[in-house]
């Protein structure tokens, strides 16, 4: 695969808020499990992986965010790339390093809208404390960002990502950057890499 900006971008996570926003059946069933910064299923994720993947823009190849997040997840990617595309294919990996406080500091600090809008207090406050700027809505802390629900995701992470980062490593590339430098920084090492690989 060749990695460029026009690349469709894929966000389990994001998908699963949006089931949970909507009240699906899906939702559901998954809201408790989120809440308490548990992992969803290995199945559920493949599958929502390979729908994506059916997709006619997915066919020259695609962007993944927090995936895959397990051994099985992907062993599961891998078999489906291979069933896809005849001949040699590439995966690169960037894992953007982040110390656990640092995580903490960021997550615990962040602030959601209704409407979508996102803000951080150290790094992108509201105009007016504790309103959004596009709407006037209250703004809130998400429920997976509480302390006690960040400390149970990144002992869940730490736990399964081994064995992925070691896959990565030993069959793909595995590009590692500095996630605590600034959003431009982070950008340009990220850009750097694939230029290095030829993945852009």
């Amino acid at each position: 695969m060749t990695v460029t900006s026009r690349l469709p971008f894929f966000s389990p996570g994001g998908l699963f808020r949006r089931e949970v926003k909507a009240g699906t059946a899906l939702g559901k069933k998954i809201a408790p499990i989120m809440a308490h910064g548990g992992l969803i299923g290995d199945r559920i994720v493949s599958e929502m992986v390979d729908e994506f993947l059916g997709r006619k823009e997915a066919g020259m190849g695609a962007v993944f965010d927090g995936y895959p997040r397990t051994i099985a997840q992907m062993r599961s990617l891998q078999k489906k790339l291979d069933s896809m595309v005849d001949g040699p294919h590439e995966i690169y990996a960037i894992l953007i390093d982040v110390s656990g406080e640092e995580v903490k500091k960021r997550l615990t600090n962040r602030r959601v809208c209704k409407c979508g809008e996102t803000f951080h207090l150290i790094f992108k406050p509201p105009r007016e404390a504790g309103k959004c700027d596009r709407c006037g809505r209250r703004l809130v802390m998400r429920r997976d960002d509480r302390p006690e629900v960040i400390a149970e995701r990144l002992a869940i992470y730490r736990r399964h990502i081994g064995p992925v980062l070691s896959f990565l490593r030993q069959h793909h590339e595995l590009l590692k950057v500095n996630g605590e430098k600034s959003i431009g920084e982070v950008e340009k090492e990220i850009r750097t890499s694939l230029i290095k690989h030829k993945a852009i």
